[in-house]
């Protein structure tokens, strides 16, 4: 019962101090526009591998396809990236976010692919996006 005796005070304390604390701070509509609205600009590093693999309906696995090795698209690739924020109240805001990573390649496989109904001979020029 002692113990509770020095807890009393600490709490009674800190109960006084929080009320203090709030009334101080400006109300949040009156903060600077860099606490309201931000932006970041950046640019976005991707390591890919890419695979696909077409099976048949009956249940037979069908050959893998690896769009880097395979299709010619880079398996690195740097992006620019755009993000930023609006603060509309206090303890909401909305984020935007924008980067694109399209790729595309072309080349010749050094096998037969055989994808769905489709089927591509061996040193065929083949282009891709992805």
């Amino acid at each position: 019962m002692r113990r509770y005796w020095l807890i009393i005070p600490f709490a009674l304390l800190l109960s006084g101090v929080g009320p203090a604390y709030t009334k101080d701070k400006p109300e949040w509509r009156s903060w600077p526009m860099g606490q309201r609205v931000g932006i970041d600009v950046g640019a976005f590093f991707a390591n890919l591998e890419t695979n696909v693999q077409l099976n048949s309906a009956s249940g037979l696995l069908g050959a893998g396809i690896s769009f880097e090795q395979d299709l010619g698209l880079s398996d690195t690739v740097s992006r620019p990236m755009a993000a930023g924020y609006w603060r509309f109240f206090k303890k909401h805001r909305l984020n935007f976010s924008y980067f694109n990573l399209d790729r595309s390649g072309q080349g010749s496989s050094s096998v037969k692919i055989r994808f769905g109904e489709f089927e591509f001979e061996q040193n065929l020029p083949i282009q891709a996006f992805f």
